[in-house]
């Protein structure tokens, strides 16, 4: 069975229609992961991707 939006119309009934409502579904919960506090700072992200691509670069030096 189709899923109905508000209007009464089946989800994804014209093209874009279902992938837009996907994005703002993940959006949402994301900012949700924000408040709840299940997420990692920016830096501290680079700084393992950094530390991760300098033992590769060390690894093939060797």
């Amino acid at each position: 069975m189709t899923e109905q939006s508000q209007s009464g119309n089946p989800k994804g009934v014209w093209p874009g229609e279902e992938s837009e409502i996907e994005i703002v579904e993940g959006i949402l919960r994301g900012l949700e992961d924000v408040k709840a506090g299940r997420v990692t700072p920016h830096d501290e992200v680079m700084a393992q991707v950094r530390a991760r691509l300098d033992a590769k670069v060390i690894n093939r030096a060797t």
